[in-house]
């Protein structure tokens, strides 16, 4: 059954929009007969009428149009109506599944619904390139100062700052615009095996394969922030941070993977079959990539909601140290290094 309110307001903008055009008695009819007939109080009705007669504001019309189509929005079933929100979901559902059935999608230019989307396989470099300045490369500094091999970067997330180790090595922090070192963390003794920064680029975290070292979070100050070490912390072969700072995620006894929340301090444990090399995080924060020695990569979810990884292959890891890492807009495939001189890219 009709709601007499609702009847009464989508008939007093039909009246309205009558009188708007200038067609008196077509509005004077439909108060009179249709209005009238209504099972509402006869004072709303006379009282519709005094204001609708007196209406000659255009604006007020348009304002009343969207009222009523809300009102409509809000009694008529999804068949007759549009659900609110509508038009913009079929607009991201498409544009999302353009996405996912592109195999190369790698492009962060924005996608228009005026063309299909599409990255060809072009659009993957095929060939060393160089980036210059003035058209030449030129060396901008030489960072002195180790003693020892350095077998480890790591760039600040604002590219302002760089720090540099060894596995035999201390940790150095460098400007990268002066090309000075600002800071020096340990002694001879002090082992490091690697470095990540937290998305502040004001602090970072260390590993060491000595487990009276385990790990350390420093600012760049030189100042300890955190430390988790001890006889039972074993060495850390790699470690990263998610990009929102949330999470640590080390590579421990070459196929243990522990991952810290930093805020709650819950911490969840995978083991892998092989040993582990390296470990990089996706973007978005959501998945880790681990090389192992088996010619595998594998992948988890860093939330643990699953059971098993997701493996790739294509690439040779035999003897060295093999990383990979997330590309593409969204972390869509895997750059990795291989011992075959070549860079494997899985999609």
């Amino acid at each position: 059954m009709d709601n007499p309110s609702e009847t009464l307001g989508s008939k007093g903008q039909c009246v309205m929009e009558y009188l708007n055009r200038g067609e008196v008695t077509l509005a004077l009819d439909v108060l009179r007969k249709r209005v009238s007939s209504l099972r509402v109080d006869r004072c709303k009705v006379h009282s519709l009428a005094n204001a609708l007669l007196s209406l000659n504001d255009g604006d007020v019309v348009c304002d009343l149009r969207g009222k009523l189509l809300m009102d409509l929005e809000k009694v008529l079933p999804p068949p007759i109506s549009i659900p609110d929100g509508r038009l913009e979901h079929l607009v991201e559902t498409t544009v999302t599944a353009w996405v996912d059935s592109c195999l190369y999608h790698s492009s962060a230019n924005p996608i228009s619904l005026y063309e299909d989307h599409h990255c060809g396989r072009d659009q993957f470099p095929t060939t060393t390139t160089q980036v210059q300045e003035d058209g030449k490369l030129t060396l901008k500094h030489t960072l002195c100062g180790h003693q020892r091999a350095v077998s480890f970067v790591a760039w600040s997330p604002d590219d302002t700052k760089l720090l540099t180790c060894g596995n035999i090595e201390v940790l150095k922090l460098w400007d990268v615009e002066t090309g000075t070192c600002k800071h020096t963390f340990g002694n001879d003794g002090f082992v490091v095996s690697s470095c990540a920064w937290f998305p502040n680029s004001t602090q970072f975290v260390c590993g060491s394969f000595d487990p009276e070292k385990g790990i350390c979070m420093w600012d760049c100050d030189g100042n300890e922030v955190r430390a988790w070490r001890g006889v039972r912390m074993p060495k850390v072969v790699d470690l990263t941070v998610t990009p929102d700072g949330e999470y640590l995620i080390s590579i421990f006894l070459d196929k243990e993977i522990r991952i810290l929340h930093l805020g709650t301090n819950a911490e969840r444990v995978i083991s892998e079959e092989h040993p582990i090399t390296s470990i990089s995080v996706s973007g978005d924060g959501k998945f880790f990539i681990v090389n192992l020695n088996s010619q595998e990569i594998h992948m988890w979810d860093v939330a643990g909601t699953w059971k098993k990884p997701s493996r790739y292959t294509g690439h040779k890891q035999c003897k060295y140290v093999i990383r990979s890492c997330f590309g593409g807009s969204d972390s869509t495939f895997i750059a990795s290094g291989s011992e075959n001189s070549e860079v494997v890219f899985i999609l």
